[in-house]
């Protein structure tokens, strides 16, 4: 992607393997992190450097969004792949194949 004033950015969108579903934007001051599930944060990282190039980092900046009270979380699985509710698994959409998504 080109933007004006010679920058540009780049995207990943990928149906054919996982990714970790996390969105990252790099900038001359710094990263903002939003983790996974990207389109549903709860959670903003911002992390500061001191000017372009500086390998001066602050620590991340941690901002929360929690859901309105009553609203539940959209239901996905981990990026891990992992099975079971004791191992984190939430049941939800997932990639069964390269045919698209199914939902548990």
């Amino acid at each position: 992607v080109e933007f004006p004033g010679h920058k540009t950015g780049t995207f990943e969108c990928s149906l054919a393997h996982c990714s970790e579903r996390s969105a990252a934007v790099y900038g001359t001051e710094g990263v903002i992190e939003l983790p996974f599930p990207f389109w549903c944060p709860t959670e903003v990282r911002v992390t500061k450097m001191e000017g372009q190039a500086s390998q001066k980092w602050d620590g991340p900046n941690v901002t929360t969004f929690p859901l309105p009270e009553g609203v539940k979380a959209l239901p996905v699985s981990k990026p891990s792949g992992e099975k079971g509710e004791e191992e984190g698994h939430v049941p939800g959409f997932h990639f069964v194949n390269s045919e698209g998504f199914a939902y548990e």
